[in-house]
This record gives structure tokens, C-alpha cells and sequence, in this order.
């Protein structure tokens, strides 16, 4: 599977788990364009600039038609942004600028915007994740949420996760019984990680799981593990094999060779 290097902004990351509301939406789709475009930037061009085709066969669109109407519904979401620009309350345009000839999409950053996304952390994360079906909105936000960790393998509070879940009930914003937590929360939580499990993105298992309310549910632990991640190719895929003989050490006419991976 391949990984790239992802920004992650705790500006943006907290842009992302605004739910819908009748005054802002973020859906997944503009989540992946953001991020896509965020990841293509250096400190010395606050420009990005994607590719139709290439964006189209990462994010699994199959017609050009569905392709072009969504990307300039996202553009209109990203293009009405503005975030926090400095510490005194400033606040500046997400994007200052975007161009689109010849099948790519060219889009500058705001100068306080640029810095700070080439300047944060980045952190290893699955293309495969950017296919993940866009119906299933919660299951994006919730891969992105694993790969912050910046870890091949991490056992976590569901909490943390469900934080990260726009479209699944806040604690909050929650009432109802036990039957209803289940149902809005348990099960859409259940269904948005097995997605990325069915995708291969992941394996997970709950570790613990309390369903008696909704803490008992974000106390509840989950392990999860990346496919193919990079620290677990460098740790263990990429480990260089020693080959020791041991016929000086046999006694005559014996053969023996064995090979130890360190």
C-alpha cells in the first residue's frame, strides 16, 4: 500500500470535526481535497497544483462529469474559508487564488495559511484511504484520526476516535437509551471501521467494550494496525538477513546453515 507524507494542523484537524450544520458542512470530499492539495506543498511555493486524471483514479471517481461536479463544490467550500491567522484573533483566507487549465487545478495558499501546514508535522498516510467511498462519511475522518498517531500499531479510547466522527452524535448533543446509543453511535462507529478494514487500510478488534452508556463507550479500548505501514517495513520487512556457517563448528561429514533475520 502506499503512503504519503501528510500536514497535520490542529487548525485544520479541528476544522474537520465540525458536524453539519445549517450553516457550515465539510464533507469528506473536500476533506480529501484539502489534504491532497496540502500535501503537495513546500515552504517555498505556497502553490499546489493537481492533476484531473491523477485525482480522479486516487479518489476513485469513474466519470469525468461526477469528477468535475464535485470538485467545484469543494473548491466552493475550501474558497469561503478563512482561518486563524496569528494569536490576536486575525483571521485570512483558506485559498487566495485557483486556476484550472489543460486538466490540472492550480491553488495558492495564503501566505500564514502555506507556513503553517509546511512547518507542522507530518505523519504517514494511506492513499487508499482518499478511495474510501464518500457515502461513508465518518469512515475518512476516522482513518485520518489513526494515522495522526504516527504509528504502525496503536490501542486507543474510542473516545478519542468518536472525536473525530462529524456525522456520529456527540456526548453532548446525545440522549436516549441504551438501545438508541447501539444504533447512532456503536454501530455507525462498528460500520465506519470495518470500511477501512473491508478496504484493507486496516485490522482492529475492541480490546475492551462497554456499551452500558455513552462513557463506558469512549473508556472502551481499540487496537488498531496499518497494512503494509512504513515503520513496520522498516522495522521488520527491511531487516537485512545474516547468514551464519556453522560447519566449523560441526563435526566432520555434518552440513548446516542457518539463516537468522535481525
Amino acid at each position: 500500500m502506499k503512503y504519503i507524507k501528510l500536514p497535520i494542523d490542529p487548525v485544520v484537524t479541528e476544522l474537520y470535526r465540525q458536524g453539519p450544520n445549517p450553516d457550515f458542512n465539510f464533507p469528506s470530499t473536500t476533506a480529501k481535497l484539502l489534504d491532497i492539495l496540502a500535501s503537495g506543498l513546500t515552504p517555498q511555493n505556497p502553490q499546489a497544483t493537481l492533476d484531473a486524471s491523477d485525482y480522479a483514479r486516487t479518489c476513485g471517481y469513474t466519470s469525468q462529469s461526477a469528477l468535475q461536479k464535485q470538485v467545484r463544490k469543494d473548491l466552493k467550500v475550501l474558497a469561503a474559508l478563512s482561518l486563524p491567522a496569528g494569536d490576536r484573533g486575525a483571521r485570512c483566507q483558506l485559498l487566495t487564488d485557483i486556476q484550472s487549465s489543460g486538466g490540472k487545478l492550480t491553488v495558492t495558499f495564503s501566505p500564514p495559511v502555506a507556513r503553517r501546514l509546511t512547518h507542522c508535522p507530518r505523519v504517514d498516510f494511506p492513499t487508499a484511504l482518499f478511495s474510501v467511498d464518500a457515502k461513508k462519511q465518518n469512515s475518512y475522518f476516522i482513518g485520518r484520526r489513526l494515522a495522526e498517531f504516527g504509528t504502525a500499531a496503536h490501542t486507543t479510547p474510542a473516545g478519542l476516535l468518536l472525536e473525530s466522527c462529524p456525522y456520529i452524535p456527540s456526548p453532548d448533543d446525545f440522549e436516549g437509551s441504551r438501545s438508541i446509543l447501539k444504533r447512532q453511535v456503536v454501530d455507525v462507529f462498528d460500520a465506519s471501521m470495518n470500511a477501512l478494514q473491508s478496504a484493507g487500510i486496516i485490522t482492529w478488534q475492541y480490546k475492551t467494550c462497554d456499551i452500558s452508556s455513552y462513557q463506558a463507550f469512549e473508556d472502551s479500548m481499540v487496537e488498531f494496525q496499518f497494512t503494509d505501514h512504513p515503520l513496520y517495513r522498516t522495522s521488520v520487512g527491511e531487516r537485512t538477513p545474516i547468514h551464519i556457517d556453522l560447519a566449523p563448528y560441526l563435526k566432520s561429514g555434518e552440513t548446516f546453515n542457518r539463516t537468522l533475520i535481525f
